[in-house]
């Protein structure tokens, strides 16, 4: 019978690791597998983009485990397998390999085992990761988790991307988290800190800086946008100068990066 992390050791009372004696890993595996297997009716959920998008920007894109790789996969924080919610405020943004290597286990339990790993090398085999990196994990997880969950950050995905149809692929998402980025840059910090207009529908985006066409003091203004620029604010480059028309606040004019709330002449 093959023994996992979950039964070679367990944590004594005075924080110390103690193998476990053979009949207690049997007993414990019987258990442990039993719990450990999902109901056949819990499936994984096809989420929509901006969900998709609001978890993989947050950490600055890194993935949460590693801290150092692009994100590119969404990951259940509290394990799939051991009941974890499918829903937003679960997931983090991770990278293929980390996601695969975390292998069903939250972010405290994978921390716990690369702990012994270090402490016990003889013990276990495979791959580790550096104590300076493994130790910063949970603080990294809830970290990002409160980031993920800011009511305003989540409100302005929703309202930008929501409408956007869900790919169909995983390439189609890192496109269109390539060209969020590139929105992102262009304003010159967080859009959803901006203050919005009240009394409107709460499916609308009225914030300041990226869609000020529906605030109280916005004015119509001309802005004429070479190619380079126009590049700039993901577009794609234009044989000819471009005049676009936006609608903007007096006091945002020279700050808004000009997007979202454009208008072709």
């Amino acid at each position: 019978m093959a023994i996992n992390w979950r039964q070679r050791n367990h944590l004594t009372a005075d924080c110390q690791y103690e193998p476990l004696s053979s009949a207690a890993v049997v007993q414990r595996t019987t258990s442990e597998e039993l719990l450990a297997v999902p109901e056949a009716s819990r499936k994984r959920g096809k989420h929509p983009l901006w969900i998709q998008l609001m978890t993989l920007t947050a950490h600055q894109g890194l993935c949460v485990y590693c801290g150092r790789t692009d994100a590119d996969t969404l990951d259940h924080e509290q394990p799939f397998g051991d009941d974890g919610p499918d829903v937003w405020w679960n997931f983090v943004p991770a990278c293929a390999s980390c996601n695969r290597w975390k292998n069903g286990r939250s972010a405290r339990e994978w921390k716990r085992d690369m702990e012994l790993r270090h402490s016990f090398p003889k013990a276990f085999s495979g791959r580790t990761m550096k104590p300076e990196v493994f130790a910063g994990i949970v603080t990294r997880v809830e970290k990002t988790q409160r980031e993920i969950r800011d009511h305003g950050r989540r409100e302005w995905f929703r309202h930008h991307y929501d409408c956007r149809t869900n790919p169909k692929i995983k390439q189609d998402v890192l496109d269109w988290l390539e060209q969020c980025n590139r929105e992102l840059k262009g304003y010159p910090h967080a859009p959803w800190t901006t203050p919005a207009q009240e009394g409107y529908s709460l499916n609308v985006c009225t914030r300041r800086i990226c869609c000020g066409a529906l605030q109280k003091d916005s004015r119509w203004t001309n802005v004429f946008l070479d190619d380079d620029e126009h590049r700039n604010l993901g577009a794609e480059p234009i044989k000819q100068v471009s005049m676009k028309a936006t609608c903007l606040p007096s006091s945002f004019a020279h700050t808004c990066p000009l997007q979202e709330c454009f208008l072709n002449l």
